[in-house]
């Protein structure tokens, strides 16, 4: 077994061993050469600080690593692990975190990050014995809702400024994935917001597929039904079920609000970290 970054790594195999390792997971996931060129280029993944094994020549597991500036904090998100079935059982993770690790830290990366399914038992312990804590829970929801709009009640794609205005409501910090810095390199993803009486006093932000990743509402405007309202508009847009992942699960209130409007939730999600300064 032999340990490189992978730079040198065709996307195409990266895509196969992906797929591979993924086929029998928790949720459904597969990846195609554009969509993992765009979650390299939307996430900031960075190859040449992404770990691979590499058994007689085959790539059997890997780290795929993303790095970006946090709050002043360099760090590094695991944007996906990954061991072909037959490799099981031989602690690769770990084994691919002790190779990594200090390449990471000596190009300037304090802290790594991630998030596991929480029923995904071996792998939170790989995590574990490379030295990550949980740090807090994410849950995630599935679920259609309607609601009676009102009328002084309206709806349109907001403009990045009004965006920028709406976080200062945030109530939690969304994960890597659904961060500022990822969802503003996504074209995919449609910026919807709500006004009242012609003011934006709040926003989703969605996909086709109806993958909310992220939703607020002016603290002085809650309570009045428009977030069941804004969501209710959203599932009305995509005509599916909508999915919401990676709630802070110590916010009771936003899971309060998911469940009030009908979403139920599907999982439970750790996130993760290790301080490698």
């Amino acid at each position: 077994m032999i340990f490189k970054t992978l730079e040198n790594t065709s996307i195409k195999n990266l895509v196969a061993v992906f797929n591979e390792s993924f086929k029998n997971y928790f949720v459904k996931i597969v990846l195609t050469e554009e969509i993992l060129s765009n979650k390299i280029i939307s996430e900031d993944v960075d190859l040449s600080l992404s770990a691979g094994a590499f058994e007689n020549g085959r790539l059997v597991g890997f780290i795929l690593h993303a790095v970006r500036d946090v709050e002043g904090i360099k760090t590094a998100y695991n944007a996906g692990t990954g061991v072909v079935e037959e490799c099981r059982g031989k602690s690769l993770t770990v084994q691919l975190y002790q190779y990594i690790l200090p390449r990471l830290k000596a190009s300037g990366v304090q802290k790594c990050v991630l998030e596991v399914i929480s029923e995904n038992i071996p792998a939170i312990k790989s995590y574990q014995k490379a030295g990550f804590k949980i740090i807090r829970d994410l849950e995630c929801f599935k679920g259609t809702t309607q609601a009676k709009h009102k009328d002084e009640v309206s709806f349109r794609n907001i403009s990045g400024e009004e965006w920028a205005s709406l976080r200062d409501h945030w109530d939690w910090q969304p994960t890597w994935q659904h961060s500022v810095e990822t969802v503003q390199k996504l074209d995919s993803y449609q910026h919807l917001g709500i006004l009242l009486q012609s003011q934006v006093v709040g926003y989703c932000i969605f996909n086709p597929a109806g993958r909310v990743v992220q939703f607020c509402v002016n603290k002085g405007f809650r309570e009045q039904g428009l977030g069941k309202m804004l969501f209710s508009e959203v599932n009305r847009i995509v005509n599916t079920d909508l999915s919401v992942i990676n709630v802070d699960g110590y916010h009771q209130g936003s899971v309060a609000f998911l469940e009030k409007i009908g979403l139920t939730k599907t999982l439970k999600q750790y996130a993760m970290e290790l301080s490698i300064s």
